[in-house]
């Protein structure tokens, strides 16, 4: 490696002060970077401005970066001070950086030092006349990152998701099985469960303790409820209208007992919504209304003949 530097020496009350100036090569590619070091050892109590530097020494020769001015005490009482300059240039050709100037005051005195000039040669590359121009350096890869892909991760698992949807409809349909199942009937017949449930309301006596919205509520619960598992109609989760219309659709039950239901349950949503208060004899009538619904609207069972095994079989039937 070239070194070049200028040592300039003078006396000032017996105190040595040099300045150098020095680069790491005097030799560089288009766009390439050098080091640049500026140096100055002076007494212990001096005062040294360094030169003004801004982003270029000449005209083809830029500054890339400085360093602040660092400093360190010498084993022989005196200071030395430096900065660092990163140059470079992106035209080819030999230039001249002219001296650095450096004032330094001390005991009351202030010279003016100068460094040499330094040569900086620029080189261009020679062009291979087989392989023709190509890239200085290779191409900088820049590091992964997930979130570059994560819009391609959510497409494919939407495309997955999609996919499966699609397979088990068409397996639904190809078995001829319902997308959506419905809730299995229970074990025990749905009018037992009905009328275990209405004494155990009446048991409780709600609206005679004036909790007469519970009580409505609960009522048509076991209402709902024993639609459901008597009709396979999902009334819990459809609203009163819903629940008649399917009922006159379907023609499950005769138009006596689609009467007694509708009393049911329109009066149930005027004290749950509307905040009615019914009279004594309604709760009472509302009651023997859900008892009657249950009784006439139960599955029978009726029990075969006894050579064929006790076996039991129902026959939807409503009771006139």
């Amino acid at each position: 490696m070239l070194v070049l530097f200028t040592l300039i020496v003078v006396k000032s009350n017996a105190q040595l002060v040099s300045v150098n100036a020095r680069m790491d090569t005097t030799h560089i590619l288009i766009g390439d970077q050098v080091k640049l070091l500026l140096e100055v050892s002076q007494p212990a109590g001096a005062k040294v401005t360094f030169p003004n530097i801004t982003d270029t020494l000449t005209d083809k020769v830029e500054v890339v970066s400085k360093s602040n001015v660092d400093s360190q005490k010498q084993a022989n009482n005196s200071v030395y001070l430096t900065e660092k300059l990163t140059i470079t240039s992106f035209d080819s050709g030999s230039y001249t950086i002219p001296p650095f100037r450096f004032a330094v005051k001390f005991n009351g005195r202030t010279d003016t030092f100068l460094t040499n000039t330094i040569m900086l040669n620029v080189n261009t590359f020679k062009i291979d006349s087989i392989k023709g121009i190509t890239d200085i350096k290779p191409p900088m890869e820049a590091p992964f990152r997930l979130s570059e892909i994560m819009l391609y991760i959510y497409i494919v698992l939407a495309a997955l998701i999609l996919a499966l949807a699609g397979y088990i409809i068409y397996k639904k349909f190809a078995k001829k099985e319902p997308i959506i199942r419905r809730r299995p009937k229970p074990k025990e017949p749905a009018h037992l469960i009905a009328l275990r449930d209405l004494d155990l309301l009446t048991e409780k006596k709600l609206w005679q303790q004036n909790r007469v919205k519970e009580y409505y509520t609960e009522l048509t619960d076991i209402i709902r409820t024993y639609i459901e598992n008597r009709f396979m109609i999902m009334a819990m989760e459809q609203v009163t209208e819903e629940i008649l219309e399917r009922f006159d659709q379907t023609k499950l039950i005769d138009s006596f007992m689609y009467d007694k239901l509708q009393q049911m349950l329109v009066l149930a949503d005027y004290v749950k919504f509307a905040k009615v208060i019914p009279l004594p004899d309604e709760n009472d009538l509302l009651l023997k209304n859900a008892y009657d619904f249950v009784l006439k609207t139960k599955q029978e069972i009726v029990l075969t003949e006894p050579d064929k095994d006790d076996t039991i079989k129902t026959e939807n039937t409503t009771e006139q």
